[in-house]
């Protein structure tokens, strides 16, 4: 069995940003340090200790701290391949579907036991073993089972659904270089536009084409920080117009892919498969 998930502790001394950025995953920051900034699409919060960020793949969120120390665990893992290695954790997945505001405040007592959690998965993520692949899962499966009656959620989504989703997403991640549409993903599919719209906002929470689009921003993104020229990466991620390409970038980062590309580092992750 393989475990697809990563889980860090991290630490900054002084002022630390993390610019705006997206990722294909689901990703749990678990804040231990007050006043920390966190922009989630256009809403802004400011941490307690005890936060947990919950921010679903595709959504554009920045962490700002003025702090002399910011202190986090970071867990990052890919829904559907959890839920195929592990399918008793699909509550969870499911509850992170659902649009809460992405900030849970605990109490000082779960504060202590979800970072317990969090060490545990930690000391046994650095295992390479086969062997210690249950003992990987099951430290996930407590951390999120932990945060199932927190956020209140029972529904789930449908085998049937996932299923559908699964072949999807895969298909567009194929054919995000095309002229690819939500019409000819219907038709690929062969299912009606409006069948498809209902399937991507119950489980993605966006739009089939607002799911092209940050994609293809995903991809231009990785290719800017690795030398590819802004033209280029445009072309390679799909965009037919390189004005239209330039204005998606910017009003989605944040800043231009030219000041993008010169920052020399990454946030795009892409582990959907």
């Amino acid at each position: 069995m393989s475990v697809f998930y990563d889980i860090s502790s991290r630490n900054n001394e002084g002022s630390f940003a993390v610019r705006t950025h997206l990722h294909d995953n689901y990703e749990i920051n678990f804040m231990l340090t007050e006043g920390v900034e966190i922009k989630v699409e256009d809403q802004t919060f400011i941490s307690k200790k005890g936060t947990v960020c919950l921010f679903p793949p595709y959504s554009l969120h920045e962490v700002i701290s003025n702090r002399k120390k910011y202190q986090r665990f970071v867990l990052n893992f890919n829904d559907m391949q959890i839920i195929q290695a592990c399918s008793v954790l699909e509550p969870i997945i499911s509850a992170l579907k659902k649009p809460y505001l992405p900030l849970i405040f605990l109490s000082e007592e779960d504060t202590s036991t979800l970072t317990a959690l969090f060490q545990t998965a930690l000391d046994t993520s650095v295992s390479d073993s086969p062997y210690d692949d249950y003992k990987k899962i099951k430290a996930l499966g407590d951390i999120l089972h932990f945060l199932v009656p927190l956020l209140k959620e029972k529904s789930v989504c449908s085998p049937q659904n996932r299923s559908e989703i699964v072949s999807i997403l895969t298909y567009i991640n194929a054919h995000l270089h095309e002229n690819i549409t939500v019409d000819s993903i219907s038709k690929h599919f062969d299912m009606n536009s409006a069948t498809l719209w209902r399937l991507f906002k119950k489980y993605l929470m966006l739009s089939p084409k607002e799911y092209i689009l940050r994609a293809r921003i995903g991809v231009a993104s990785n290719l800017l920080v690795n030398g590819s020229s802004v033209a280029d990466a445009a072309a390679k991620s799909g965009f037919n117009s390189y004005s239209h390409f330039v204005r998606a970038f910017t009003q989605h980062m944040g800043i231009s892919p030219y000041q993008y590309a010169t920052r020399g580092e990454t946030y795009i992750t892409t582990t959907l498969k």
